[in-house]
């Protein structure tokens, strides 16, 4: 059951296992980095890592499978199979008001899915999915009747989690008003610029998909940048042909080993935190935009 009267200790978020600065995260950002890249430069990289030649560009783009390609972690996998889906009805009621919230929590689990109010709440939790304003409006209902007698009065069976793209939606437009380069945005930053260059911008607000594709390009422009550094100096990274001929030459592991020096230097701490005795240097995400 949720407790939502026992407060979380710092510690239970500083040291849970996906905040560790671990070789899950080292994977995630070399797999970024080196899909940064590769959306630059994608014929030579993947020629690169790829052990048979496919017999068009066509074939290359659609069934190219790549070997030793740093793919991201997997984190406790589970089997494939399938899982049961039940659709609901019509449900007439108002879902935007706190008595309508009640209603509906009752017609989907009492009439719909046929759940037993005194046997079938004892010991399981049910997961409940939606905007920020339902995980509002069913965490109102749980305080409400927090001091209910019947253990299906109490609500405290559901857990309300904000649906994933909604987590997107609000991560997003953190980034754009703390790096958005206007005169209000904490850091300095192009991610403005950028988004008015690529033409991504739709009335006052633009959407989601137009913010997230800036900042995915953004992103990949600075890490690409980063790795041309690493050129020779014969190799001019003007010339997108003299890079893409020097990819090809490359072996795999010196491919990944550049990658590997481009993550230390963007997530190294000097990198990511402002330091009173030195010039000031941008955070990490403001450093990537």
């Amino acid at each position: 059951m949720l407790r939502p009267e026992i407060a979380l200790d710092p510690c239970d978020i500083y040291l849970a296992a996906g905040n560790q600065e671990d070789e899950i995260l080292h994977g995630c950002q070399r797999y970024w980095i080196a899909e940064a890249i590769r959306y630059t430069h994608r014929e030579a990289v993947e020629e690169l890592f790829t052990d048979c030649s496919p017999t068009s560009t066509s074939q290359m783009r659609s069934q190219v499978v790549l070997t030793d390609w740093p793919d991201l972690p997997l984190v406790e996998g589970l089997p494939p199979r399938k899982t049961p889906h039940y659709s609901l009805g019509p449900i007439l009621e108002n879902e935007g008001t706190i008595s309508g919230t009640y209603s509906v929590i009752d017609v989907i689990f009492t009439e719909q899915l046929g759940y037993n109010r005194t046997a079938d709440f004892d010991g399981r939790l049910h997961l409940v999915y939606g905007d920020q304003k339902t995980v509002s409006l069913i965490r109102t209902v749980q305080k409400e009747r927090q001091d209910a007698t019947l253990l299906y009065d109490k609500y405290n069976w559901l857990l309300a989690v904000p649906g994933l793209f909604h987590w997107r939606t609000n991560y997003i437009d953190m980034i754009y008003d703390t790096y958005s380069g206007s005169e209000h945005a904490a850091v300095e930053s192009t991610l403005y610029h950028n988004m008015n260059y690529l033409g991504c911008v739709q009335g006052n607000k633009s959407p989601f998909h137009h913010k997230e594709e800036v900042a995915t390009r953004a992103f990949d422009a600075r890490a690409t940048a980063l790795f041309y550094r690493l050129l020779p100096p014969s190799v001019h990274a003007a010339q997108p042909t003299q890079v893409d001929n020097y990819i090809r030459k490359l072996t795999r592991t010196t491919f990944l080993a550049k990658v590997e020096e481009i993550r230390q230097y963007i997530f190294r701490a000097a990198e990511q935190s402002p330091h009173e005795s030195e010039p000031y240097l941008p955070i990490l995400i403001s450093y990537l935009i």
